[in-house]
């Protein structure tokens, strides 16, 4: 029998700056490429916010895409103890 143990959901960091920050820094990306930019869509903001605080109440993303409706979505687990920016995460990346 498997047992899944929920906890509280982390807090949410997605502030206006966090959200402009990847913003920017994906549409620079995509100009490089001649692709349109990216705008907010605050429906979808306010979905993934609400997927995040459902996800992260559970161990290493066993929760999966239970629950998803609507839009599409790739799951990533990572962690800090210090505070960066999403650009220079995505720079890192990319």
């Amino acid at each position: 029998m498997s047992v899944c143990f929920a906890r509280n959901s982390m807090p949410d960091k997605t502030d206006d700056n966090f959200q402009n920050d990847c913003l920017q820094s994906s549409n620079t990306f995509r100009a490089k490429h001649h692709s349109p930019g990216f705008k907010v869509d605050p429906a979808a903001v306010a979905y993934a916010k609400s997927r995040c605080a459902l996800i992260s109440q559970y161990p290493r993303l066993s929760h999966g895409h239970a629950g998803l409706k609507d839009y599409g979505e790739n799951l990533y687990w990572a962690g800090n103890s210090q505070d960066v920016m999403a650009g220079k995460m995505i720079h890192k990346n990319c």
